[in-house]
């Protein structure tokens, strides 16, 4: 591999060289950590501006010490092996001692080169941590609260670093060094007074864990993952505040096996340390590997230090421990997207009472935590709610789609793989309420059972952080200006594009009774869009099992579109309140009314007043769903459903009800509407699935077209793929998502994402 090719090494690259070399580097004296990450260009040196002719690989025997603080990553910066040193040693300082000098590159075997680049670990005097004075003053718990437990005649504080149930009890997150052994008493200072707040839970501890365990995909030979993470088991839900010490918090950022990627470094950080308040920092490296103990090496997974921003050093100080780092409007405009738990920093030293640590923070994927103690993060005790349409409305448009198509070759096509896209009969449909992304899940579903990581908790390397925004889009919400995107849409059906929609939510309000100080922002109308495009693309190509699989999905968006709830600031209660309206509704009283929607959607297709527009493009297919949205909404209010289900709750309950009186009286305001939208919903997409055929030019002849496909052969691996019908969020949607828009060409990459490749200077 020459010098030009470095840009294109990926992250197993880095492992892999780092694994065969690690030995080596750690046994020079003045070595004592090493990472991967990309190369560190000092704000001094000749490429600090610009890409140039001298890389940032040549050493001159008096080079500077480059430390975190005065040098950054820049868009031409190497993938390399960051290899961390004690002090700074220049190529004159080692004369006479060859061995001690830390190599330029490494090379492997089958000819791949590797950069390697030394930085000077900074480090910091710290004091023992006092607690800012302002946490005393605090009535409840929340991300950043302080704990602590008295043990062996010691005090051990730590941080709070946000709620998280396992669909049961709920509990704050923490470290395992803080929480301890089983039963532990955990206490926080409340309006000055010590109060028990819960007790240290006993077995779903996480300490340590095998690399190869933790990232399967990734080579990590003889290496464990230090993750220290513990649960507290609240006494008492009602003590947390989401809001309490910081903003509240929004989905968890997947960082993962199949998400690490070198793309992470730069990303912005914010999190609060019960010790040092508020703080600000940046992805620095990816698994940093820092201690070796017969014969294993420990491994932290993120390196988070300053910014680049010349805003000064991280510090981050004992008591800091539990911090929750959360990716700084990364995912989305105003929102903080928990990333990582702070464990520790790096103490130089044996003293006790203080010492000096590194000016970085070391911490574990928050998605990996979840992933290994089997738990949900929530913003608060109300929120652990799933807000999905249950499997049977999505079923029964799904169903009922397959004998909707007007071309009668298509038409058989679906019929024939009906239970692929759901199930033939409505016996196996109200059964098929605990489906798992384990086994194959009918298509209809997909998006839900597989693609959310709020449900998805026995398959997660193929669930997507930013599935959930397809879901639903609020438009009946007023914006700065006081229109709703619903009202933009009935005077200008061409709103309906994504600048539009960027410049709506930028500006737009929060729900007035809302928890939350930043809008989701849903995009279901431009998500319908984005998979039209592709179904009709997969059948100019003959791909039989793509058209099926993106077809049946579809069956999904358009049933969420259908229900009035999913197009609703109201969505789980009136303006934005969370009040567990929306389970109750979607979910349990339909469930309960299977058989009635079943008996009475004959009559209401034949009745129905809703007819789609004619679809020319995938343009004409968004409209067509905000136009079904709207027609939901004229049909049954989502103020209407809200309204019934707070005359018929008890006082206080705030999630959803099974109670019978209950849901056979929401039945009685709210059923005949319910079945008509569920008949919209299934006459739209019969009429997407064929104009999606017609644009496509396929032929009635076509040899996949008399295929019954095998779900778990055929379709399953399909939709696990991350590229199939990609799940983004609004800002990274681009024209190869939304043809025929004002999309960006070339949009902003999510993070964990590979970047674009771009060339590397070569050496001359």
């Amino acid at each position: 591999m020459s010098t030009s090719d470095f840009q294109s090494l990926g992250i197993r690259d880095l492992l892999d060289a780092r694994d065969q070399f690690h030995v080596h580097l750690a046994h020079k004296p003045n070595v004592f950590s090493t990472a991967i990450g990309r190369y560190l260009v000092r704000d001094s040196d000749p490429d600090a501006r610009e890409a140039c002719d001298g890389p940032h690989s040549v050493r001159a025997r008096q080079a500077p010490e480059r430390t975190l603080l005065n040098s950054t990553v820049k868009s031409w910066s190497w993938p390399c092996i960051l290899v961390f040193v004690k002090r700074w040693q220049t190529l004159d300082d080692l004369v006479g001692h060859p061995e001690d000098v830390v190599p330029p590159f490494i090379y492997l075997s089958d000819g791949r080169i590797v950069p390697v680049c030394v930085v000077l670990a900074e480090s910091a005097h710290l004091p023992t941590p006092t607690l800012d004075p302002s946490h005393l003053a605090i009535e409840s718990l929340g991300v950043g609260s302080p704990i602590y437990v008295d043990a062996q005649g010691m005090r051990r504080m730590a941080t709070v670093a946000c709620m998280v149930s396992d669909g049961s009890d709920l509990y704050v997150l923490t470290n395992t060094h803080l929480a301890g052994v089983v039963g532990r008493p955990v206490r926080a200072l409340l309006r000055g007074i010590p109060v028990t707040v819960g007790s240290t839970l006993g077995a779903p501890h996480l300490t340590e864990r095998t690399f190869s365990d933790v990232y399967p995909s990734l080579p990590g030979r003889d290496a464990v993952v230090n993750i220290d993470a513990a649960i507290v088991r609240l006494e008492d839900a009602n003590i947390w505040d989401a809001a309490a010490l910081t903003q509240p918090i929004g989905d968890v950022a997947d960082f993962s096996a199949s998400t690490a990627s070198l793309s992470w470094i730069g990303q912005p950080v914010v999190g609060h340390g019960a010790a040092s308040g508020e703080m600000r920092g940046e992805i620095k490296a990816l698994f940093y590997r820092y201690k070796s103990i017969g014969g294993r090496d420990y491994v932290a997974d993120i390196v988070i230090g300053a910014r680049s921003d010349n805003t000064g050093p991280l510090m981050t100080q004992p008591g800091d421990s539990g911090t929750l780092w959360c990716l700084d409007e990364v995912i989305a405009p105003g929102e903080r997207s928990p990333f990582a738990l702070e464990w520790g920093g790096q103490r130089i030293g044996d003293d006790a009472t203080g010492g000096g640590y590194l000016q970085f923070s070391l911490a574990t994927s928050m998605a990996v935590i979840l992933r290994e103690l089997s738990l949900d993060l929530l913003s608060g005790p109300t929120a652990e709610r799933i807000q999905y349409w249950g499997p049977v409305g999505h079923f029964k448009i799904g169903q009922q789609a397959c004998f909707l198509v007007g071309n009668p070759a298509l038409q058989k096509f679906f019929t024939a793989n009906l239970n692929n896209v759901s199930f033939k009969s409505d016996d196996q449909l109200k059964e098929a309420t605990h489906l798992q992304a384990k086994k194959f899940v009918p298509l209809s579903d997909v998006p839900d059972v597989v693609w959310k990581t709020s449900i998805n908790k026995v398959k997660p390397e193929v669930a997507r952080a930013m599935e959930n925004w397809n879901h639903y889009a609020d438009i009946d919400l007023p914006g700065v200006d006081g229109a709703t995107l619903m009202e933009s849409y009935q005077a200008d059906e061409n709103s309906l594009n994504h600048s539009n929609w960027v410049s709506f939510y930028k500006d737009a309000p929060v729900p007035s009774a809302s928890a939350v100080t930043s809008n989701n922002q849903g995009i279901l109308p431009l998500r319908v869009w984005q998979v039209f495009a592709q179904i009709v693309a997969f059948a100019e190509k003959g791909d039989g099992a793509s058209f099926l699989a993106a077809s049946g999905c579809l069956a999904h968006y358009v049933g969420d579109a259908c229900q009035p709830l999913h197009s609703s600031q109201h969505s789980d209660g009136l303006n934005g309140a969370s009040t567990g309206v929306h389970m109750t509704y979607e979910d349990h009283m339909v469930d309960r009314y299977a058989d009635r929607i079943a008996k009475d959607i004959g009559d209401a297709i034949k009745n129905l007043s809703f007819t789609p527009r004619p679809i020319h493009t995938a343009r004409d297919a968004a409209k067509a769903t905000m136009e079904l949205m709207i027609f939901a909404q004229q049909t049954l209010p989502p103020e209407t459903i809200c309204k019934t289900y707070n005359e018929l709750r008890p006082a206080g309950v705030t999630s959803d009800t099974k109670n019978p009186a209950v849901l056979d009286a929401l039945w009685a305001k709210c059923g005949d509407q319910t079945t008509q939208v569920i008949a919209a919903g299934a006459v739209t997409l019969g009429a997407m699935w064929a104009a999606a055929w017609k644009l496509s030019g396929a032929s009635k002849t076509s040899p996949w077209l008399k295929k019954v496909y095998d779900g778990t052969a055929d379709l399953m691996p399909i939709y696990e793929k991350k590229g199939f019908l990609r799940s983004l969020h609004l800002k990274y949607l681009g024209q190869e998502d939304l043809p025929g828009s004002d999309a960006p060409q070339d949009p902003p990459q999510p993070p964990g994402n590979a970047p674009k490749k771009k060339p590397a200077k070569k050496t001359p």
